[in-house]
């Protein structure tokens, strides 16, 4: 059985983190304040195409606010069935900022990664639909506490996987 590629990414991830080179311990994990959640949609072709939406040819952006944002070692609590209908998640990459930026170079952008970890975005996907079938804004659906649940953040300079593909998704242009 072929793996997805979200699961390709975390056991590649997984992979380039051993104990001499990537790992970090509780007590080095990297620490972060969140003040806003900037998220690509539709980057995936085949989920897009399984929702019936079209692939862009420019990235989609929104934002998750700071909110959403759960460890993943807590309690991720998933919304009731009975009161917002279907929650759908995604496996994501999730690349930190250590430093502010506006109008960056590709470069810049990468000299101002801080740490990379996995993440789910999760979705109500009933009250989504109503939303776009309505051509209204589907962050409500996107933006509730507990949506953005995160992993540990970790140096991305000492993952493996990270100097192979050098962080290649910044390089996308618009």
């Amino acid at each position: 059985m072929s793996q997805s590629p979200h699961e390709s990414l975390a056991n590649a991830i997984a992979a380039g983190v051993n104990a001499e080179q990537g790992a970090i311990n509780h007590n080095e994990r990297l620490r972060t304040s969140i003040g806003k959640v900037v998220c690509v949609g539709r980057n995936y072709a085949a989920h897009a195409a399984e929702l019936g939406n079209e692939v862009p040819t420019t990235p989609i952006l929104f934002m998750k606010p700071a909110s959403s944002v759960v460890s993943i070692r807590g309690d991720v609590v998933r919304p009731s069935p009975e009161l917002f209908g279907e929650t759908h998640y995604e496996a994501e990459l999730c690349i930190q900022l250590s430093a502010d930026l506006s109008m960056a170079t590709i470069e810049q952008a990468q000299q101002a990664i801080g740490g990379v970890t996995l993440g789910l975005d999760l979705t109500l996907r009933d009250l989504q639909s109503k939303l776009k079938e309505k051509g209204h804004p589907w962050e409500r659906a996107k933006c509730f506490d507990g949506a953005c649940v995160l992993a540990d953040w970790l140096d991305h300079k000492r993952l493996a996987i990270c100097r192979v593909y050098s962080i290649s998704c910044l390089s996308m242009t618009s």
